[in-house]
């Protein structure tokens, strides 16, 4: 028997097993990895185990269209974890069709809603896209407004339910809306006019954008104003060529207090007066736009502007326009 110098028997120390101790260490690591994947991917995981699992989503989505029709607020975070969820599930079921129109659902909120509830953004749409010079803003979230009209497509084509089939059919009308003339005819070769009925706004923008039925004046001045309805009827007749029309309406809103409208009115007046070959009095009017606000939004009008007095012989007032604002144009980063 072996004793200790203290006197006490000496026991064997029991060494521990290297193994358990790795397999102990690894368990710890698959254990905060799955807790961690399962706290990141929550509301994923419980899609999946609900049966009603795209009544969340819906009610987000409500709450979201809500909030930017109410408040006119974006909160970019909750778009992009809304976005972020519905990605994933596409990506879990590829062939799921109501996955592709939420998330289709999700960018035309985000892209369409912003511009359409603005009677400024969307008459500027329309503005600028009648007199052929309109291009989306480089601010505009363009890769979201093109993923938009994709992944609704994609919900059309592999089916919808008939209620859910018509609203895709309205979010890909109002999506092509904020492209101008050359999406605006593209939505015949998806759209039944019929499905329009249930959204009587982008039934009414669309009647204007294509000018195949006059759209509800009326229902334009409650939602936007009498004068911008007045000007949209500008612009209609505008499209139509119908001058003496469109003219009629444009020179109510010569003294309108709106600025904003008051520029826009004296440019398609001088526009039409150019499209019927008299430049003195597209001179005229255009010398009656506030220059300060006009070129901001629109510094094309530069050139054009010089462009017309030099042709009429007016090279003071050309040199002088040119010298006042060049620099300022020039210094715009973006047209507002």
């Amino acid at each position: 028997m072996l004793h200790s110098k203290f006197g006490r028997e000496s026991l064997p120390q029991k060494k521990k097993s290297p193994l358990k101790k790795y397999f102990f260490i690894s368990f710890l690591i698959l254990l905060t990895t799955a807790l961690y994947f399962g706290l990141k991917n929550r509301q994923r995981i419980l899609f999946h185990l609900k049966k009603n699992n795209y009544i969340v989503i819906i009610h987000t989505l409500d709450e979201l269209e809500k909030t930017i029709v109410e408040k006119k607020e974006i909160n970019t975070a909750d778009f992009d974890s809304t976005a972020d969820l519905l990605t994933k599930l596409i990506k879990d079921n590829p062939s799921d069709s109501y996955l592709y129109y939420l998330l289709g659902r999700l960018f035309t909120i985000q892209c369409v809603l912003p511009v359409i509830n603005d009677s400024e953004k969307m008459t500027n749409i329309l503005f600028l896209d009648y007199i052929k010079r309109y291009q989306i803003p480089l601010s505009f979230p363009i890769k979201r407004w093109e993923q938009g009209i994709t992944l609704t497509r994609k919900a059309l084509l592999l089916g919808l339910p008939e209620a859910e089939n018509q609203k895709a059919m309205v979010n890909l009308v109002s999506l092509y809306i904020i492209g101008g003339t050359s999406y605006w005819n593209l939505d015949k070769a998806y759209l039944n006019h019929e499905n329009l009925k249930n959204d009587p706004l982008i039934e009414n923008i669309y009647k204007l954008v294509n000018t195949e039925d006059s759209p509800d004046w009326e229902f334009f001045a409650k939602i936007y104003g009498m004068e911008t309805a007045e000007y949209w009827t500008g612009l209609y007749y505008l499209k139509l060529k119908n001058y003496p029309l469109a003219f009629y309406n444009f020179k109510k809103l010569l003294l309108s207090d709106s600025t904003y409208l008051r520029n826009n009115t004296n440019y398609i007046m001088g526009y039409i007066m150019g499209e019927q070959r008299d430049l003195n009095l597209k001179m005229y009017y255009h010398t009656q736009i506030d220059y300060d606000e006009f070129l901001r939004r629109n510094p094309w009008f530069l050139g054009e502007h010089n462009y017309t007095l030099r042709f009429l012989g007016q090279d003071v007032l050309a040199k002088k326009f040119l010298g006042q604002y060049e620099k300022f144009v020039l210094e715009l980063k973006e047209p507002l």
